[in-house]
């Protein structure tokens, strides 16, 4: 696990935390993101010359100044956007696949340009191919990572999850997801 590997975990873990909307004091929730890392992180901070405590309130001035919180350590809208771009974890081809691909089909308004960079960026993490400008299709399922998605950017009706049968003309394109 590289060290990045290991601050945007706990970054993660404080932004769970902070979703809580409970008021925290950096001591009360250092000690409690401190309880949630396991030893071997804690290990490899170690190992990369690093003190825990001091790593976690340096992550916890650091989520401040991002934005991730507020004064009162409690998730921001830029927080939840960052802890869903954390958790997405690229999807992978279904052993046996159904025949149906995921499609996903988003209009974000230029008003609202960074939603667009935004979602375009965490359906490329989740794997997907682009289609046309905004059609993006995979093999595999995703209904949870698309909720994530669409719940955290409030797209309102402008990001679209379909199911579409197969067909021989997108076969170039499951090419592409048995090479990986």
């Amino acid at each position: 696990m590289a060290y990045h590997d290991i601050t945007y975990k706990i970054l993660g873990n404080i932004l769970k935390l902070s979703l809580r909307g409970t008021v925290w004091t950096t001591k009360t929730l250092a000690k409690e993101v401190y309880n949630l890392i396991d030893a071997a992180t804690k290990r490899k901070l170690s190992e990369a010359g690093k003190q825990s405590e001091a790593e976690i309130k340096r992550l916890l001035y650091y989520a401040k100044r991002k934005g991730y919180v507020d004064q009162d350590y409690r998730t921001t809208q830029t927080g939840k956007q960052k802890l869903a771009s954390l958790s997405l974890q690229p999807l992978s081809m279904p052993k046996s696949w159904n025949q149906k691909w995921s499609m996903i089909i988003f209009d974000v308004p230029e008003e609202n340009r960074k939603h667009r960079y935004h979602v375009r960026r965490l359906i490329k993490q989740l794997g997907f191919v682009q289609l046309q400008q905004s059609v993006w299709i995979h093999p595999a399922v995703c209904e949870k990572e698309f909720k994530l998605i669409s719940d955290i950017y409030s797209a309102g009706g402008s990001l679209l999850l379909l199911s579409v049968n197969h067909r021989d003309s997108l076969d170039e394109h499951l090419e592409h997801f048995k090479t990986k």
